[in-house]
């Protein structure tokens, strides 16, 4: 521990904790901005389990869903998740959409190792 200012911080050998982690030299956990990736996965969660979805047309469907991922960029980006190609019109987005979420979970699954 160190003082930085008012703040108190914290270092970690790194090794040394690699075999409590069950992890191999050179593939330790990255940094991830926690705090945001789960506040914008609990609302994607929330807007997914939104039972009024199921009513709404393809094309709605998908301006809804550019909506909320216009909305949940920001905190993903802070939180190192970019996405990559240009989003597609209209319905088409749906897909593009699906392959954003899947994007955002493997991040999360890497990132939890």
């Amino acid at each position: 521990m160190y003082e930085l200012g008012n703040e108190r911080r914290y270092t970690v050998k790194r090794l040394q904790w690699l075999p409590l982690l069950d992890l191999k030299a050179g593939s330790s956990p990255t940094r991830c901005a926690w705090p945001r990736l789960l506040l914008a996965l609990r609302q994607l969660a929330r807007w997914i389990e939104n039972p009024e979805l199921d009513e709404l047309s393809g094309y709605l469907l998908a301006s809804e869903a550019r909506t909320l991922m216009d909305s949940l960029e920001p905190e993903l980006r802070s939180a190192g998740i970019f996405f990559n190609g240009s989003r597609p019109p209209g319905e088409d987005y749906w897909n593009y959409f699906g392959e954003s979420v899947e994007q955002a979970l493997s991040t999360l699954r890497v990132t939890a190792v």
